[in-house]
């Protein structure tokens, strides 16, 4: 009895390795990779590393004046040079490394979901408006001030996300847990087993039948 447990847990150990092991190729397959955020990753590194070499070679390392000569957005040069253009490059710009590259692994979380609901061009143009609307805030409410970053493009894609979660009822998978409150009563519900309304109580003047929330 006891070899009978051990064989029978031993198969489920390896039956549970084998589906780790197919999920996380599934994960870093090529099919599964965001194209899109792929594409916006490599143009940013890129020009992080562009920008970093011009820096170090000018020999002042508290310079902006690179990044505003890469695209960055400057107010001054938008409103006196008419440079809209500053809206969309500010994205691929950035100071640091590390938020770099935290920008690059939230972008591709949401990415890989927002690529397959929206499709890649849509995605591409979510991104992007987003982009500009995030930095015309600036343009209108600021004074001369020097923004950079593709954070407005991860919160226009975040709120695309959450759109299709709201438009899904997504959010009342178990998975995701449910936030819907309950309304129907136990004997209603389709997947329990049925069960009789208790009797009214004789001396009671409005009797009601209980519910029960899971």
């Amino acid at each position: 009895m006891s070899d009978n447990k051990n064989e029978c847990a031993r198969l489920t150990r390896h039956l549970e390795t084998v589906q780790m092991r197919k999920q996380r190729a599934q994960r870093f397959s090529w099919k599964n990779i965001p194209k899109v955020s792929l594409a916006i990753s490599i143009i940013a590194i890129v020009a992080f590393a562009l920008l970093e070499f011009i820096r170090q070679q000018c020999q002042d390392y508290t310079s902006v004046a690179p990044y505003v000569v890469g695209g960055a957005y400057y107010k001054a040069f938008v409103y006196h040079l008419n440079e809209y253009w500053r809206f969309l490059t500010t994205g691929w710009i950035h100071l640091d490394i590390i938020i770099l590259l935290f920008y690059i692994m939230i972008l591709f979380q949401i990415g890989r979901i927002c690529e397959k609901e929206y499709g890649r061009l849509k995605y591409t143009i979510i991104f992007l408006v987003s982009l500009v609307i995030g930095n015309v805030f600036p343009y209108l409410f600021e004074g001369n001030c020097i923004s950079i970053g593709m954070g407005p493009g991860i919160f226009g894609v975040l709120a695309a996300l959450l759109f299709q979660v709201w438009r899904k009822k997504s959010y009342q998978n178990p998975i995701i847990g449910s936030v819907a409150p309950c309304r129907k009563s136990a004997w209603n519900r389709p997947n329990l087993p049925r069960r009789s309304p208790p009797l009214p109580i004789p001396w009671a003047s409005a009797p009601s039948s209980p519910t029960i929330c899971f």
